[in-house]
């Protein structure tokens, strides 16, 4: 069986039925006293019925019986929510098989609706705690970044499945929940502690990033131009009457690097690489065969996205800036003879020109020799403002 919950029949003959039901419902009835559904809302309520379409498979494989499944058309429309439901792991995995069913059955209307409900409960949640009139301290920033990752937990767990196997259009919602979670309303008499307002951003910040990596390991870049040119509206934690790109928000480091150091307990020439680095990896991690690997994609896409960045206009004071990141020291690795995703990322750049896949795929207009200016004006950048 595939596993998937989605509506399901069975027929079998009598005798198997009524084994099949003694066992289930033993299991079920034991459940029942331990699990409280009082919180729940109704569509989770229902969550025994789930659990007896999954143990089907368990009763069917221990027993070794065989089975033939047979393709059903669904020509009911069913709607389907998502509730967040703090601390409780089954309903996040209850809203990423939901996910997995419409991108299955190709359902953007329901996939956008469940993405968005669930985005607008973190940014609930956020808001919540969205109090900035304090000094911030190296475990002030964990707890406010525990915060935002708990908040975002079923959105960047399912991220993979959707970036690996959903069609382009499907992401595009998740750009949205990103634009959603960079604003905040104004109250009047508020006070903010300066810096303190970027914590506001650590949710958006996590999901931009882990989008990103996961769309250069799967070879998705036509959804980059979108990220990249999309605009927040006012009011966000910058500016209440000011818009700004989601590239620039989300994208990059707000706080110098001394201060985002004392927050972080490091010593480091780029902290903000190692701190979206080691939140969002726990997350995707299983997407990467290693660490090594994940830091190397991380890399590539740490440096694709500075040159995207000035390419699209994305910095709000001029064009002549580029984000920097630690991949300013990593790009010698193409020159040492180094073999990873990041080195032959860049080198099947200049091999393949207007066949490498970011160009085929529309990036810099679709014309490597843009690519090559903008790189090319980059390196000139890097080398003069580099921390050494």
């Amino acid at each position: 069986m595939n596993g998937k919950l989605e509506e399901m029949e069975y027929e079998m003959k009598k005798d198997k039925l009524n084994e099949y039901c003694s066992w289930l419902f033993d299991i079920l009835f034991e459940l029942e006293k331990r699990v409280d559904n009082s919180k729940y809302d109704s569509f989770h309520a229902r969550f025994y019925g789930r659990v007896s379409e999954l143990l089907l498979d368990v009763w069917l494989n221990t027993n070794g019986y065989k089975y033939k499944e047979i393709s059903l058309l669904n020509i009911e429309k069913v709607p389907l929510k998502s509730k967040t439901i703090d601390g409780t792991e089954y309903t996040r995995n209850i809203f990423i098989q939901n996910i997995k069913s419409l991108i299955s059955n190709q359902n953007i209307i329901d996939y956008t609706e469940l993405i968005e409900n669930e985005g607008k409960n973190v940014h609930n949640a956020i808001l919540d705690k969205a109090h900035y009139d304090f000094s911030v301290t190296l475990q002030i920033f964990q707890q406010y970044c525990k915060i935002h990752l708990d908040s975002i937990d079923s959105l960047i767990r399912v991220l993979p499945i959707v970036i690996r196997y959903a069609p382009n259009e499907f992401l595009s919602p998740y750009i949205n929940v990103m634009v959603r979670l960079c604003t905040k309303p104004f109250k009047n008499g508020e006070r903010i502690c300066e810096g303190t307002q970027y914590l506001h951003f650590c949710s958006a910040m996590f999901l931009y990033h882990a989008f990103g990596i996961l769309c250069v390991k799967y070879n998705k870049y036509a959804i980059f131009k979108e990220l990249m040119k999309t605009i927040v509206p006012a009011p966000n934690p910058i500016d209440m009457n000011s818009t700004f790109s989601l590239a620039y928000l989300a994208g990059t480091n707000h706080w110098d690097y001394s201060t985002l150091n004392n927050y972080m307990g490091t010593n480091l020439y780029y902290p903000y690489s190692q701190f979206i680095r080691e939140s969002i990896f726990p997350y995707i991690s299983n997407s990467f065969l290693n660490k090594n690997e994940f830091e190397s994609c991380y890399t590539a896409w740490e440096h694709l996205f500075s040159l995207m960045f000035h390419y699209y206009n994305c910095y709000p004071l001029n064009n002549n800036w580029f984000p920097q990141g630690e991949f300013i020291y990593r790009r010698a690795d193409r020159f040492r003879g180094t073999d990873n995703f990041y080195t032959t990322f860049l080198h099947s750049a200049n091999k393949l020109n207007k066949d490498w896949e970011p160009i085929k795929q529309g990036l810099f207009n679709g014309k490597y020799e843009e690519y090559q200016k903008v790189y090319n004006q980059a390196e000139k950048f890097y080398n003069q403002n580099i921390r050494i």
